[in-house]
């Protein structure tokens, strides 16, 4: 599924594999069951006007029953797509909420992290689990770490814009 304008952003989810042309990033993090409170959603929706790519992992088809193993296919395909793209992408977001345990996505960190620290931005809202951890890992390998959503989706508007060409004059309204 996809959207699409010249101009704005376009979002893709899995499991196309699209040809990125345009900058773009990647969302990891916490999922949110609630259609009315969506991180990710509401961070896409930020960026729309800037011409990049978005992929995001989350896929209204997901199937709790499926078994987190290689031979699950339809697992696997997720899987695949989900370390298939860091690589390819301009900037990695990943976001821990308040409340959530998001394991993969302390595994994803860790390992992205490692490889593409540069290229990161994380928000670790006060009260995640893990917090700590979070913030010595990001520290060790350079990742910028911020602690609301409204200040990720600044971050991330700036980055953009940058690698679009854009970060001149943009926001000075």
């Amino acid at each position: 599924m996809s959207s699409s304008n010249a101009q704005r952003a376009t979002i893709h989810f899995p499991p196309a594999y699209p040809t990125l042309t345009k900058p773009s990033l990647i969302l990891f993090g916490t999922i949110e069951a609630s259609p009315t409170s969506n991180w990710a959603t509401d961070l896409a929706d930020h960026v729309s006007d800037l011409p990049i790519q978005i992929l995001n992992p989350r896929r209204d088809d997901w199937d709790s029953s499926w078994v987190e193993l290689p031979s699950c296919a339809p697992w696997k395909e997720q899987v695949d797509w989900e370390m298939h793209h860091p690589a390819q992408v301009s900037l990695i977001v990943v976001c821990f909420k308040a409340g959530s345990l998001c394991p993969i996505s302390l595994m994803e960190l860790g390992m992205y992290a490692a490889l593409y620290g540069e290229k990161m931005v994380v928000c670790c809202e006060e009260g995640f689990w893990k917090r700590g951890n979070v913030e010595l890992v990001c520290k060790k390998f350079g990742v910028e770490v911020v602690r609301t959503v409204g200040h990720l989706e600044g971050v991330v508007e700036g980055r953009m814009e940058a690698l679009c060409g854009l970060d001149e004059g943009i926001g000075e309204q």
